[in-house]
Protein backbone atom coordinates (compact mmCIF):
# COMPACT_ATOMS: atom_id res chain seq x y z
CA UNK A 1 0.00 0.00 0.00
CA UNK A 2 1.58 3.30 -0.77
CA UNK A 3 1.77 6.08 1.70
CA UNK A 4 1.74 9.80 1.88
CA UNK A 5 2.68 12.37 3.97
CA UNK A 6 -0.38 14.94 4.69
CA UNK A 7 -0.85 17.92 6.35
CA UNK A 8 -2.99 16.66 9.85
CA UNK A 9 -5.47 17.69 11.77
CA UNK A 10 -3.95 20.26 13.85
CA UNK A 11 -0.57 21.99 14.67
CA UNK A 12 2.04 21.52 12.67
CA UNK A 13 2.25 17.22 13.18
CA UNK A 14 2.47 15.63 9.80
CA UNK A 15 0.50 12.16 9.64
CA UNK A 16 0.81 9.58 6.98
CA UNK A 17 -2.37 8.25 5.37
CA UNK A 18 -2.04 4.84 3.34
CA UNK A 19 -4.34 4.78 0.32
CA UNK A 20 -6.78 2.44 -0.42
CA UNK A 21 -5.94 2.09 -3.77
CA UNK A 22 -2.94 3.35 -5.79
CA UNK A 23 -2.83 6.32 -7.81
CA UNK A 24 -2.93 4.20 -10.76
CA UNK A 25 -6.39 2.53 -9.86
CA UNK A 26 -8.00 5.73 -9.16
CA UNK A 27 -10.46 7.51 -11.15
CA UNK A 28 -8.80 10.18 -13.66
CA UNK A 29 -11.43 13.49 -13.46
CA UNK A 30 -10.22 14.90 -16.69
CA UNK A 31 -11.82 12.62 -18.17
CA UNK A 32 -15.62 12.88 -16.72
CA UNK A 33 -15.13 16.71 -15.81
CA UNK A 34 -15.99 19.56 -18.01
CA UNK A 35 -13.18 21.67 -18.95
CA UNK A 36 -12.93 25.25 -17.57
CA UNK A 37 -15.25 28.10 -19.02
CA UNK A 38 -13.53 30.66 -21.02
CA UNK A 39 -14.20 34.40 -19.97
CA UNK A 40 -17.25 34.56 -22.51
CA UNK A 41 -18.74 31.68 -21.50
CA UNK A 42 -22.46 32.05 -19.79
CA UNK A 43 -21.77 29.73 -17.56
CA UNK A 44 -18.31 31.48 -15.97
CA UNK A 45 -20.52 34.84 -16.42
CA UNK A 46 -23.05 33.26 -14.05
CA UNK A 47 -20.09 31.57 -12.06
CA UNK A 48 -19.34 35.15 -11.74
CA UNK A 49 -22.85 36.30 -10.20
CA UNK A 50 -23.40 33.38 -7.91
CA UNK A 51 -19.75 34.59 -6.31
CA UNK A 52 -20.65 38.30 -6.15
CA UNK A 53 -23.91 37.28 -4.74
CA UNK A 54 -22.81 35.50 -1.96
CA UNK A 55 -20.34 38.30 -0.85
CA UNK A 56 -23.21 40.41 0.58
CA UNK A 57 -23.65 36.84 2.83
CA UNK A 58 -20.20 37.69 4.61
CA UNK A 59 -21.45 39.52 7.36
CA UNK A 60 -24.49 37.59 8.36
CA UNK A 61 -24.36 33.97 10.65
CA UNK A 62 -24.23 31.85 7.12
CA UNK A 63 -21.39 34.04 5.86
CA UNK A 64 -19.56 33.11 9.15
CA UNK A 65 -20.63 29.32 8.82
CA UNK A 66 -19.29 29.55 5.15
CA UNK A 67 -15.64 30.61 6.48
CA UNK A 68 -16.03 28.14 9.20
CA UNK A 69 -16.39 25.63 6.37
CA UNK A 70 -13.01 26.31 4.80
CA UNK A 71 -11.47 24.00 7.63
CA UNK A 72 -10.92 20.86 5.61
CA UNK A 73 -9.70 19.34 8.95
CA UNK A 74 -10.82 16.12 9.84
CA UNK A 75 -11.53 17.18 13.28
CA UNK A 76 -13.21 19.95 11.98
CA UNK A 77 -15.86 17.76 9.56
CA UNK A 78 -16.32 15.37 11.91
CA UNK A 79 -17.75 17.85 14.38
CA UNK A 80 -20.59 19.03 11.11
CA UNK A 81 -21.75 15.49 11.00
CA UNK A 82 -21.57 14.75 13.94
CA UNK A 83 -23.83 17.92 14.63
CA UNK A 84 -25.99 16.81 11.19
CA UNK A 85 -26.31 12.80 12.91
CA UNK A 86 -27.34 14.50 16.71
CA UNK A 87 -23.77 13.12 18.09
CA UNK A 88 -20.92 13.99 19.34
CA UNK A 89 -18.50 12.92 16.02
CA UNK A 90 -14.57 13.77 17.34
CA UNK A 91 -11.65 11.60 17.00
CA UNK A 92 -11.25 10.87 20.57
CA UNK A 93 -14.73 9.12 20.50
CA UNK A 94 -14.26 7.65 17.44
CA UNK A 95 -10.89 7.14 16.53
CA UNK A 96 -11.28 4.39 13.99
CA UNK A 97 -13.81 6.60 11.63
CA UNK A 98 -11.48 9.52 12.37
CA UNK A 99 -8.78 7.25 10.79
CA UNK A 100 -11.14 5.78 7.93
CA UNK A 101 -11.85 9.83 6.70
CA UNK A 102 -8.57 10.94 7.05
CA UNK A 103 -7.57 7.31 4.52
CA UNK A 104 -10.32 8.12 2.27
CA UNK A 105 -9.42 11.89 2.01
CA UNK A 106 -6.10 10.74 0.79
CA UNK A 107 -7.44 7.94 -1.74
CA UNK A 108 -10.46 10.64 -2.91
CA UNK A 109 -7.82 13.37 -3.19
CA UNK A 110 -5.74 11.35 -6.20
CA UNK A 111 -8.69 11.45 -8.24
CA UNK A 112 -8.58 15.08 -8.72
CA UNK A 113 -4.72 16.00 -8.61
CA UNK A 114 -4.08 15.18 -11.99
CA UNK A 115 -7.54 17.64 -12.87
CA UNK A 116 -5.93 20.46 -11.10
CA UNK A 117 -2.68 20.56 -13.05
CA UNK A 118 -4.82 20.07 -16.10
CA UNK A 119 -7.51 22.51 -15.46
CA UNK A 120 -5.22 25.03 -13.31
CA UNK A 121 -8.47 27.69 -13.02
CA UNK A 122 -8.05 30.80 -11.19
CA UNK A 123 -9.60 31.43 -7.81
CA UNK A 124 -12.45 33.93 -7.78
CA UNK A 125 -10.46 36.43 -5.21
CA UNK A 126 -7.99 36.17 -8.17
CA UNK A 127 -9.80 37.17 -11.46
CA UNK A 128 -11.26 39.66 -8.90
CA UNK A 129 -8.45 41.11 -7.01
CA UNK A 130 -9.68 40.99 -3.71
CA UNK A 131 -9.23 40.10 0.04
CA UNK A 132 -11.32 36.73 1.17
CA UNK A 133 -12.85 36.59 4.55
CA UNK A 134 -10.05 33.74 5.02
CA UNK A 135 -6.82 35.92 3.98
CA UNK A 136 -4.45 33.12 5.27
CA UNK A 137 -5.62 31.13 2.66
CA UNK A 138 -4.93 33.18 -0.28
CA UNK A 139 -2.44 32.30 -2.20
CA UNK A 140 -1.37 34.31 -5.27
CA UNK A 141 0.26 31.75 -7.36
CA UNK A 142 -2.35 28.77 -5.78
CA UNK A 143 -4.44 28.06 -9.69
CA UNK A 144 -6.07 25.26 -8.15
CA UNK A 145 -9.63 25.61 -7.46
CA UNK A 146 -11.35 23.56 -9.69
CA UNK A 147 -12.08 20.73 -9.33
CA UNK A 148 -13.04 21.41 -5.53
CA UNK A 149 -10.79 19.78 -3.06
CA UNK A 150 -13.02 21.41 -0.10
CA UNK A 151 -15.79 19.61 -2.14
CA UNK A 152 -14.14 16.31 -2.43
CA UNK A 153 -13.76 16.10 1.40
CA UNK A 154 -17.42 17.00 2.74
CA UNK A 155 -18.91 14.82 -0.21
CA UNK A 156 -16.80 11.71 0.53
CA UNK A 157 -17.12 12.51 4.41
CA UNK A 158 -21.04 12.11 3.59
CA UNK A 159 -21.27 9.40 0.90
CA UNK A 160 -18.98 7.43 4.11
CA UNK A 161 -21.18 7.74 6.95
CA UNK A 162 -23.98 7.17 4.64
CA UNK A 163 -22.25 4.13 3.40
CA UNK A 164 -21.90 3.02 7.48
Amino acid sequence: MLSITVPAQSGNKVEKAEYFLTPEKMPDATKYLPRVPSVSDPIFVNDSSVYVEGKKLRSTARGLLAVADTSITVRYIMQRFGAAMNCDLTPENYPLLCNLIFRTFATARQSITKAKDVYHRQRPYQYFNEPTPVPHQEEPNDWTSYPSGHTLRYWTTALLLASI
